[in-house]
């Protein structure tokens, strides 16, 4: 799906990469993902398997919802959205600690109301 410029919200989060093996050109790429339009990103961890498949869960808060969404982290540092965890009792997720490839520890925010 392609956008007018008009039609793209310039508060959407975006998520930096910088080649830290390269101090003498660590230039930060752009690596935020098309998906979920609606992104405001707060705390992020990545977790590594044993077949080294790395993913990066993110605590989203757009507009009132409240999730963690998970991408895949591919060829290039491109992130690929794999899915989005939700729960009633996720309320303004502000950090978490990746602890295996389909579990998070989350922090809530002083806001958060259970």
């Amino acid at each position: 799906m392609l956008m007018r410029s008009a039609e793209i919200d310039v508060r959407r989060a975006k998520i930096w990469a910088i080649d830290l093996d390269n101090s003498g050109s660590s230039v930060p790429l752009d690596i935020t993902p098309s998906t979920p339009i609606n992104f405001r990103s707060y705390g992020m961890a990545m977790h590594v398997d044993d077949g080294g498949l790395r993913r990066l869960f993110v605590a989203n808060r757009p507009d009132g919802q409240h999730t963690i969404e998970v991408f895949v982290i591919g060829k290039n540092n491109r992130l690929e959205h794999e899915q989005t965890l939700s729960h009633p009792l996720l309320k303004n997720p502000n950090d978490l600690v990746a602890l295996g490839p389909n579990e998070v520890l989350v922090t809530l925010d002083k806001e958060a109301c259970i």
